[in-house]
């Protein structure tokens, strides 16, 4: 069960816009764990797969279910958001080291249309696009023994659950690899303001 504090944040993000506002919110968090989501809260701090969680609690509270979207990079770290629907329409919530792997408005018809808005500004370190393929909707309620809301375990496994999972092919490493480096200046864009030492470098 959340806190009291928690559940105080939770009962006023009623908009997918405000969960947006308060998962940027969070310092972020460069480390090799990955806590629940009441724990990120607590530590005040999350990386992308925590930004998620808290994000998936906060839309779950509201009615939402609490669906998620694991983009795969080549070359590249994974990527995983939030995913809401409003009106019919798909939208994702997210928290990044970039700039550019951010929130998305409920604007897109279905889960793939929204993974390739992701594609084009999937850059690695060295300017190559990275995005490989996706997987999502998937539906947290699923993972029965993690306690992603409020357990104290890492839940770095359920990120390799994940991986698991069947995956949408938008891009073969061969094709990837055979695509021109992005502009200087668009990858320079792309880590305005990371945490260096959150950005895979290798």
């Amino acid at each position: 069960m959340p806190t009291s504090s928690l559940e105080k944040v939770l009962r006023r993000l009623n908009h997918p816009h405000k969960v947006q506002e308060w998962v940027s919110s969070f310092v972020y968090n460069s480390g090799d764990e990955t806590r629940s989501a009441g724990e990120a809260f607590k530590a005040k701090k999350a990386h992308c797969f925590e930004g998620a969680l808290l994000a998936c609690l906060a839309l779950e509270y509201h009615g939402h279910p609490p669906y998620m979207m694991d983009l795969r990079g080549h070359g590249d770290d994974d990527h995983v958001v939030a995913l809401f629907k409003l009106k019919g329409r798909w939208g994702a919530i997210s928290k990044t080291n970039t700039t550019v792997l951010d929130f998305r408005p409920a604007f897109f018809r279905d889960p793939r249309e929204l993974a390739m808005s992701y594609w084009a500004v999937y850059l690695n370190w060295k300017g190559r696009y990275a995005m490989k393929d996706f997987a999502g909707p998937i539906d947290l309620r699923k993972f029965k023994k993690f306690d992603w809301r409020y357990g104290t375990d890492d839940m770095t496994d359920l990120g390799w659950e994940f991986n698991k999972l069947k995956h949408v092919s938008l891009s073969t490493p061969r094709e990837l690899n055979g695509i021109p480096k992005a502009p200087e200046r668009f990858r320079q864009a792309v880590f305005l303001g990371s945490d260096l030492k959150g950005v895979r470098k290798s």
